[in-house]
C-alpha cells in the first residue's frame, strides 16, 4: 500500500502546484474557433430530464467554479445544447455537454493530415521489446498478432516470421518446440518493429513505383513513390506461399508476386499508370 499512498500524495502535490496557475488564465479573445455547420439551423434543446437534488447541486457548483475561474460565461445566442453528467469512478460527476447533434450537421473535415507519416505506436513497441521468450504454442501466437497488426512497417514480414510460423502449425511442428530459427526470428522481428521506419502518406499528384520481392516460401512487395528525388515507402507487404506455389519456378514466383501485390494495393494503382520493379528480365518481355 505504500506505494498507492505515494502515487495519491504526489498526485495531490502536482495539482495544488498547478492549481494557481490553471485559475490566472481565464478567457481569451485572441483566437475564434469556428464550427462549420453549412446552412443548418441552429439547434436548440432543452434538458433531458429535471435533475434531481444530488445531480442539481453538483451542476450549480461546478457551473460557478466554471464561472468564477473564467473557463465559461453567459451565452444568448441561439444554440443550445443540454447538460449530462457522467458518474466517474471516485463517485463524483462529471460535467459534459451532449453535442451529439451538432456533430451530425458539422462537415466533416476531408483535408489530408499535413503529418510527416505514419509510424508503430511507442506503447505497443514497447511491448514487443519487453515480449518473453514464447513457453508454448499460445505465447508464439500472440507474438505473431503483435507483430502481425504492424507488419506494413516490416519490410518481408513474411519472409522473417516464417520459421515462428511454422512452430504453430501443427503439420510442421506437432509438439512446440522454439528452434534456434524461431530465437533469430524473434530477435529480428522485435528489432524490426522497434527501429521501424516512417511510411509516408500516398500522393495521388505522383506516380507509384511497386517492387517486388519473392523468394523461396513468400511473395513481398514496396509501393513507393519518388517525389522530388526522394524516394518514400507507402508501405510493406508480404505474405507465405502455399505449398502448390512453392513449386514454381523462381519467375513464375515472381509473376505471382507482380499480381498479388498489384491486387493488394489496387486501392492505390487502380485507374493510374504505375511501375513494377524486378530483377527478373524475363517478365520484361513476356
Amino acid at each position: 500500500m505504500s506505494w498507492l499512498i505515494h502515487r495519491v500524495l504526489n498526485d495531490k502535490l502536482i495539482i495544488d502546484e498547478l492549481d494557481p496557475i490553471v485559475k490566472k488564465y481565464g478567457i481569451t479573445y485572441e483566437f475564434q474557433h469556428h464550427i462549420d455547420v453549412g446552412n443548418s439551423k441552429p439547434i436548440k434543446q432543452g434538458p433531458y430530464r429535471l435533475l434531481n437534488p444530488e445531480k442539481k447541486t453538483a451542476c450549480v457548483k461546478q457551473t460557478a467554479e466554471m464561472f468564477e475561474a473564467g473557463i465559461c460565461e453567459p451565452s444568448f445566442g441561439p444554440w443550445v445544447s443540454p447538460v449530462t453528467l457522467v458518474p466517474k469512478k471516485d463517485s463524483t460527476l462529471r460535467f459534459c455537454v451532449d453535442f451529439r447533434k451538432v456533430n451530425e450537421i458539422t462537415v466533416k473535415d476531408t483535408s489530408y493530415c499535413k503529418c510527416a507519416g505514419i509510424r508503430p505506436d511507442p506503447e505497443k513497441s514497447e511491448a514487443v521489446r519487453s515480449f518473453p521468450i514464447p513457453g508454448k504454442a499460445k505465447d508464439a501466437r500472440a507474438f505473431l498478432g503483435l507483430t502481425g497488426y504492424y507488419r506494413r512497417f516490416i519490410k518481408n514480414y513474411a519472409e522473417v516470421a516464417e520459421s515462428l510460423s511454422n512452430s504453430i502449425r501443427e503439420k510442421y511442428n506437432p509438439i512446440f518446440a522454439f528452434t534456434p530459427e524461431c530465437q533469430q526470428a524473434f530477435e529480428l522481428l522485435k528489432q524490426r518493429l522497434i527501429s521501424a521506419p516512417i511510411v509516408a502518406y500516398p500522393n495521388f499528384d505522383y506516380p507509384f513505383l511497386l517492387q517486388l520481392d519473392a523468394c523461396d516460401y513468400g511473395l513481398g512487395a514496396v509501393p513507393a513513390q519518388n517525389i522530388d528525388g526522394i524516394e518514400h515507402v507507402i508501405a510493406y507487404a508480404s505474405r507465405t506461399l502455399q505449398s502448390c506455389e512453392r513449386k514454381y519456378s523462381a519467375s513464375e514466383r515472381e509473376c505471382l508476386d507482380s499480381v498479388w501485390d498489384a491486387q493488394h494495393f489496387r486501392s492505390y494503382l487502380e485507374g493510374r499508370p504505375f511501375e513494377v520493379w524486378t530483377d527478373h528480365i524475363d517478365l520484361c518481355h513476356g
